[in-house]
């Protein structure tokens, strides 16, 4: 099963997902909120899955926004979002 569609499975049913990857870093952001939440709400669990390189090393590397978040319409605020450390957001 690929990357997207782990997510995809992830995202609970009737629920609204924005999804935005940037283009040359390859980081894909994510919001999760209820059906029919306002994006300019602070309605919405987000996260960011960060690619992770290095000396034989390819994976990804998933953080998350603390609380609440409003990613925007199409999500245009998500990549200015702060992600916290891994330990931080379990």
């Amino acid at each position: 099963m690929s990357s997207n569609e782990i997510y995809a499975n992830s995202v609970k049913e009737g629920n609204q997902l924005i999804e935005v990857t940037v283009t040359g870093t390859g980081v894909q952001y994510f919001a999760e909120g209820l059906k029919g939440a306002d994006p300019e709400a602070a309605a919405f669990k987000c996260w960011a899955v960060f690619p992770v390189t290095g000396a034989g090393v390819t994976g990804r590397h998933v953080r998350h926004a603390a609380g609440l978040q409003a990613p925007g319409w199409n999500g245009v605020n998500l990549e200015n979002l702060t992600y916290l450390p891994e330990e931080e957001s379990e």
